[in-house]
């Protein structure tokens, strides 16, 4: 998969969760396995994206961040996401 197919399968999945098609669950799920070797992409933004997204499923996990936060994280993440492409 090419870096910015990625970027669009993720900016979907974002707005899936975002509209609330994907609860947390799935959508971690879904995160996981779309981006598990994103860094071998070689692409910078996304990689930055990806782990944005990761520290944010990881804070949601041990209870940092409220359902208002995590969704900030993503809501940052999907216009990283849309500048790049």
């Amino acid at each position: 998969m090419h870096a910015d197919s990625l970027a669009r399968e993720l900016a979907g999945l974002i707005s899936d969760y975002l509209v609330g098609e994907l609860d947390f669950g799935s959508f971690e799920q879904a995160f996981v396995g779309l981006t598990w070797n994103a860094h071998q992409l070689g692409d910078a933004s996304l990689d930055e994206v990806v782990k944005d997204i990761e520290h944010a499923l990881v804070q949601s996990r041990a209870h940092v961040f409220n359902e208002t936060e995590f969704r900030r994280w993503l809501t940052d993440a999907l216009h990283k996401l849309a500048v790049r492409t």
